[in-house]
């Protein structure tokens, strides 16, 4: 006896069935690791294998050695980009434009260690600023140093060389950037302030304060 035909109404698709509890739970579990596992930085990644956290310096010496052992494995490997095909369909698309910055900008771009310089020259200004004391002046200084060291490392590049501003150009952007820079500084200055204002103040134990006697008290 043949068993009988299941028939399907037209244009119903067929009620998925719902997971089983086991299942449900293994799937949200996969899904919690996953974006958990994505959510981790890798200098967190890092930390957990060594069991013991990295400091800054190992941290920057770890990704600089990883950079130049990415660079070595792909001049050994040389493996074949599939780019040009992506830049075929769309030649006006991100990917295209990213590319020809890239082989206009091939073998003149800044050396890493003037690139890692850039920010910390940036910030160096704050510190003989004295941002604590004069903070303003010190943002003021900071956005005129910022404008001064990317537009020069920028302007350098023979894709952007092309596109670089005017002398007014680049007097607006800078009085643009130190007056932004004076604006946070103030800004920076009154929310210290104010959140200091409203902080508990220690006590202090007046008999810690009292002057110490030059003689005994039985003298």
């Amino acid at each position: 006896m043949q068993p009988a035909s299941v028939t399907r109404m037209p244009g119903r698709p067929p009620k998925p069935r719902p997971p089983s509890p086991d299942r449900a739970k293994l799937i949200g579990q996969v899904l919690s690791d996953v974006g958990n596992y994505r959510a981790k930085t890798a200098r967190e990644a890092a930390e957990e294998k060594l069991g013991r956290p990295l400091t800054d310096h190992e941290w920057l010496a770890i990704s600089m050695t990883g950079e130049q052992i990415a660079r070595a494995g792909f001049a050994l490997v040389q493996p074949v980009s599939v780019i040009a095909e992506e830049i075929a369909k769309d030649p006006t698309s991100a990917i295209a434009q990213a590319a020809e910055i890239r082989a206009k900008t091939r073998g003149a771009e800044a050396p890493m260690w003037l690139r890692l310089l850039l920010p910390l020259a940036s910030a160096a200004v704050l510190a003989v600023f004295d941002v604590r004391r004069r903070p303003a002046l010190a943002g003021a200084a900071y956005g005129i140093a910022l404008v001064a060291l990317y537009g020069w490392s920028i302007g350098r590049s023979p894709a952007f060389a092309p596109l670089v501003p005017s002398a007014v150009e680049t007097l607006a952007a800078l009085v643009v950037a130190a007056a932004g820079g004076l604006l946070g500084g103030m800004a920076g200055r009154w929310l210290a302030n104010a959140l200091g204002s409203g902080a508990p103040r220690p006590r202090v134990d007046a008999r810690a304060e009292a002057p110490l006697e030059l003689t005994s008290p039985g003298r």
